[in-house]
């Protein structure tokens, strides 16, 4: 038959079947795929493979030229892209690194581009920053800073009988190891990820639904309105949003 393709296959059909099973990738499925259809010969010509897996021609013969020149691992081959170069290179980042562990810290990461220019050389926006420190360095601007026992000591005075629990996120400052925690204060970590269960999201909402059919002409008349929205916010309405009942539960469930 006129454009029959002739490829030695070397693997069995029962192999291709158990090595299409085996791929984690479309791209790799295809290829396997092409294989199996030359050679039960249910593709006979390259045209026909085409069509059956609805990719050009061009491109089914780029993937069996790889297989006749270094077989199967060479057709399963993908050139992975190197990517663009980081903004801010391994070497900076190391000092970047070194310098969060100082005791001294950063204020925000405003600072650390602020320092990454004047000490580096190293021009980089706050998104950049932000993703290097928080995400792929696993950090924060400010490390967790030795408390003052006198100072907690002084405040758990006010309250001598009672048994203080406070609500915390899950920041790793909240966790610190050189965090001293006093023997009649409890700390409450919320669980991740649920906002919902975090009283101060809770007042945010509560201040947000009193301003939303509010259409202030200027700055100074959204300060106006917010500062009065605060005003209404007695301890009573306080208490009321911050110890909602499924709040109080999903804490102690985390942590309990």
């Amino acid at each position: 038959m006129v454009g029959v393709y002739h490829l030695n296959i070397i693997e069995s059909e029962t192999e291709l079947k158990d090595l299409l099973r085996a791929q984690k990738s479309a791209s790799a499925k295809e290829r396997i795929q092409l294989l199996y259809l030359l050679k039960t010969q249910k593709a006979k010509t390259i045209t026909q493979a085409s069509e059956l897996l609805g990719r050009n021609r061009v491109t089914l013969q780029d993937w069996l030229s790889k297989y006749r020149l270094a077989g199967l691992s060479k057709m399963l081959e993908r050139k992975t892209s190197p990517g663009r170069p980081r903004k801010i290179p391994p070497w900076a980042e190391d000092a970047l690194a070194r310098r969060l562990e100082d005791s001294q810290g950063f204020e925000s990461y405003h600072e650390i581009c602020q320092w990454l220019e004047t000490k580096l050389g190293l021009k980089a926006n706050y998104k950049t920053v932000h993703s290097l420190v928080y995400y792929r360095l696993k950090a924060s601007p400010k490390i967790a800073r030795p408390q003052s026992l006198e100072q907690s000591e002084a405040r758990l005075e006010a309250f001598p009988d009672d048994l203080l629990i406070i609500q915390l996120d899950n920041g790793g400052f909240h966790k610190a190891k050189t965090l001293t925690v006093p023997e009649k204060m409890i700390l409450m970590f919320q669980p991740p990820h649920c906002p919902e269960s975090n009283a101060i999201e809770q007042v945010w909402q509560y201040l947000k639904k009193g301003l939303r059919w509010k259409t202030p002409a200027s700055l100074n008349q959204l300060r106006v309105l917010i500062r009065k929205r605060l005003e209404e916010m007695t301890e009573e309405v306080l208490k009321s949003i911050t110890g909602r009942s499924y709040v109080l539960e999903a804490i102690s469930v985390v942590n309990f």
